[in-house]
């Protein structure tokens, strides 16, 4: 049940609160995602090489 899970957010090393979200951190952590401007010739190019390592592609 998510609706328990700890406080909304996180707190720094002095006890105070953040703007980071506990939920967010946990649901995301170890995911990497980018922007890529694709009417560059630099970002096709960089397109084409992620295709062929990435998982999934949203556009």
């Amino acid at each position: 049940d998510t609706r328990k899970w700890g406080p909304p957010y996180v707190k720094d090393s002095d006890g105070n609160d953040t703007s980071e979200s506990a939920y967010y951190l946990c649901a995301n952590r170890n995911k990497r995602s980018l922007t890529v401007d694709i009417t560059k010739a630099e970002g096709q190019e960089l397109i084409w090489k992620l295709v062929g390592k990435c998982d999934v592609l949203i556009e």
